[in-house]
């Protein structure tokens, strides 16, 4: 997976577009991008694969900033 300003391109060559490569995650487990938009278009879901690419990209990215010093 390879994020970069404009967005995401996961492993499974699908691209979808992350204002800033910003990505969210609500209490309710909504994706979202940017500041403002939504992450998955509604006709073509993340698959399994997908979601469990994100999610482990974004872990390790909490546990880095968990680990900086102030």
């Amino acid at each position: 997976m390879n994020i970069t300003r404009d967005g995401v391109t996961f492993s499974s060559g699908k691209y979808l577009s992350a204002n800033c490569g910003i990505i969210g995650l609500s209490p309710t487990l909504e994706v979202s991008d940017g500041y403002d938009g939504e992450f998955t278009p509604y006709d073509e879901p993340l698959t399994r694969e997908e979601r469990k690419e994100l999610s482990e990209f974004m872990v390790a990215q909490w546990t880095k900033y968990g680990e900086m010093e102030a």
